[in-house]
C-alpha cells in the first residue's frame, strides 16, 4: 500500500514476527507469494479513537438498536453552535447513510473485479447486476451489508485518492482469503500486509485487538480491513446473499496540503447535516459522521501536489459530465438539502447519468440531486476547496412511499 505521512511502513522486528504475526496469520507466507508478486508487509499507523475489544457476535437476524459513539467536535465549531444544541443548527437535510461509492474499473477486466471484491474481500454480488456478471462486461455492484460499490467500466480504472475501511466479524477468514488470493491478481497492483496502531508501551494482546489489514486493489486503491463485530447497520441491507464484510465504515478522501479543513466541515454540516466527530485528532484532518457507525474523512496529503477527484468533460451534445468517483448518500429531508446546496450555488447536473434534476421539483420527482463543488459557506467568493461529486438521495418518493433502491428495511422516523 502507498505510504503517507501518518501511515508509514516500518519493519517489525523479527522477534515480533515470531511471537505475534506467525501465530496470528499462520505460516502461510509461501502461499502469499504464490498468489501475488508482493510479500506480506507490516504497517504502523496512528491509533483509532477507542480500543477494540473482543465482543460476542450477535445473530444477524436479531436487529439491535443503532448505537451511537461518542463525538468530539472541534472547539471552534462548538463555539459557533454548529454541532447541535446551539444557537445555529446544521441543515435540516439530515444525512442518514452513505450507501455506495461509484468508481471505474478497467474495461474487459471482470476477472480482476470478481477475484478482488468477491473472492478476496468476500463481498456479495448484487443480483440486480447478475446479467452483467454472466456476460463478463459492464457495471458490477459489490455489497457489504447495507453498503455497496458501483463499479462501472471505463478505458482505464480509477485509483481512489484516499482509502476505504471495511469491517468484519474477525480477520481470520479474510486473512485466509488473502493468503489464497486468485493467481489472476499476481500481475496487478494487488498487495496486502498488516497495519498496526502506534501505542508506545502496550501489551501484545491489545495490539492484536487493534490490528488491521492493509490491502491494495488491482489498480492501486487502498483498503483497510478491521475487526468490529458490531459494525453492521441494523437498519437494512443491500439485496442478495449476505457478505463476509459487515459494512463500509469509513471513506477517506485526500485534500491538497493547506486546504480549508474547517470550511469542509462547515459545508457538510450546513448542506447535508453531518456532525463533526473528531476534528483536531490529527492536524489537517476532519472526520464527519454519516451515521453512528460510519464516517467520512478528509485528510491533507503530506506533500505539495494537486489532488483531484473529478474528471470533467462534455458529452456528444456539449453538456457537462463528470467521470470521476462519486458518493451516494441518503438524507431525511431532500428539499432542505437542495435549498442549502442551491443557496451556495453547488447543485450539479451530470449528463453521464440518466436521472437529471435541474430544479427542486425535478429533484423531488427523481428522488435525488447532485452536487460537485465543496465550498466554505463563510467564503463570499464560494471558491471550491475541492470537487467531489455526491448523489444526494431521498428515502421516499414524492408520494411518501419508500424509494425502490433505498436499502433501509423501513422509512426512518
Amino acid at each position: 500500500p502507498t505510504s503517507e505521512r501518518d501511515d508509514r511502513f516500518m519493519m517489525v522486528p523479527l522477534l515480533f514476527h515470531l511471537v505475534f504475526l506467525v501465530p496470528r496469520l499462520g505460516a502461510a507466507t509461501g502461499s502469499i507469494s504464490s498468489a501475488t508478486s508482493r510479500p506480506l508487509r507490516t504497517i504502523r499507523a496512528h491509533p483509532p479513537t477507542r480500543p477494540r475489544i473482543e465482543r460476542i457476535v450477535r445473530p444477524a437476524a436479531a436487529r439491535r438498536p443503532l448505537r451511537r459513539r461518542a463525538t468530539e467536535p472541534a472547539a471552534s465549531l462548538v463555539e459557533e453552535g454548529m454541532t447541535g444544541g446551539g444557537e445555529k443548527k446544521a441543515a435540516e437535510g439530515g444525512v442518514l447513510l452513505i450507501d455506495h461509492l461509484n468508481f471505474n474499473h478497467e474495461k474487459g477486466r471482470h476477472d480482476l473485479l470478481k477475484a478482488f471484491y468477491f473472492d478476496v474481500l468476500g463481498l456479495s454480488p448484487d443480483p440486480r447486476k447478475a446479467e452483467n456478471i454472466e456476460k463478463g462486461k459492464k457495471t458490477l455492484w459489490a455489497n457489504a451489508g447495507i453498503h455497496q460499490f458501483h463499479l462501472p467500466e471505463a478505458p482505464r480504472a480509477q485509483t481512489l485518492e484516499g482509502s476505504i475501511t471495511l469491517a468484519y466479524p474477525g480477520l481470520d477468514e479474510v486473512t485466509k482469503r488473502l493468503e489464497q488470493a486468485p493467481a489472476v491478481l499476481r500481475d496487478s497492483e494487488f498487495s496486502w500486509g498488516v497495519r498496526l496502531a502506534e501505542y508506545g508501551e502496550v501489551q501484545q494482546e491489545q495490539q492484536r485487538q487493534q490490528q488491521q489489514l492493509a490491502v491494495t486493489d488491482p489498480w492501486g486503491t487502498q483498503f483497510y480491513l478491521k475487526s468490529d463485530p458490531e459494525a453492521e447497520d441494523p437498519r437494512g441491507k443491500q439485496k442478495g446473499e449476505p457478505s463476509a464484510a459487515l459494512a463500509a465504515t469509513d471513506f477517506t478522501f485526500h485534500v491538497p496540503r493547506g486546504a480549508n479543513i474547517d470550511g469542509i466541515a462547515r459545508f457538510y454540516q450546513k448542506v447535508l447535516g453531518f456532525k463533526v466527530r473528531e476534528q483536531g485528532r490529527r492536524q489537517g484532518e476532519v472526520v464527519l459522521e454519516a451515521s453512528p457507525l460510519q464516517t467520512l474523512t478528509f485528510r491533507e496529503v503530506a506533500e505539495e501536489r494537486d489532488v483531484k477527484h473529478e474528471e470533467l468533460g462534455e458529452d456528444d451534445e456539449g453538456r457537462p459530465i463528470n467521470n470521476g468517483a462519486h458518493l451516494s448518500l441518503y438524507v431525511s429531508d431532500l428539499r432542505s438539502a437542495y435549498h442549502a446546496a442551491d443557496e451556495l450555488g453547488v447543485v450539479f447536473v451530470n449528463h453521464r447519468f440518466k436521472r437529471l434534476a435541474y430544479s427542486l421539483e425535478e429533484s423531488i420527482d427523481q428522488c435525488m440531486f447532485r452536487l460537485l463543488d465543496i465550498v466554505d459557506p463563510e467564503d463570499p467568493e464560494r471558491k471550491p476547496i475541492l470537487r467531489l461529486e455526491h448523489e444526494v438521495r431521498s428515502v421516499v418518493n414524492s408520494d411518501g412511499t419508500k424509494y425502490k433502491s433505498c436499502p433501509f428495511y423501513d422509512i426512518p422516523k
